[in-house]
């Protein structure tokens, strides 16, 4: 059951950014929908803003709440990397540059 489905109607999507959206959240939320490309409305959006390497106690990757994630650059749920042409509107400094 929906608690509010006059706003879920109206949804376009929900940015979950840097928490993981598992599956079997999904499962037990069958009212909501994971983004599958960049048309989709009334989805969850969400993709890893860490990576294992960084290990501070919160890291969700380290603890293994590895979930569901689409590139909101490139609209793909493969490991594909978007290019700097890619991401308009955004600043990727050069590693070694810094600019």
């Amino acid at each position: 059951m929906i608690a509010h489905p006059d706003v879920y109607q109206r949804m376009i999507a929900a940015y979950v950014i840097g928490y993981p959206v598992t599956q079997a959240y999904l499962n037990d939320n069958p009212h909501l929908r994971f983004a599958t490309g960049a048309s989709d409305t009334g989805v969850i959006i969400s993709y890893n803003t860490e990576v294992p390497f960084v290990n501070p106690s919160n890291n969700f990757v380290v603890r293994g709440m590895v979930g569901l994630v689409i590139n909101p650059i490139i609209w793909t749920t493969t490991e594909a990397v978007a290019t700097k042409q890619q991401g308009l509107g955004s600043f990727m400094p050069d590693p070694v540059t810094g600019i």
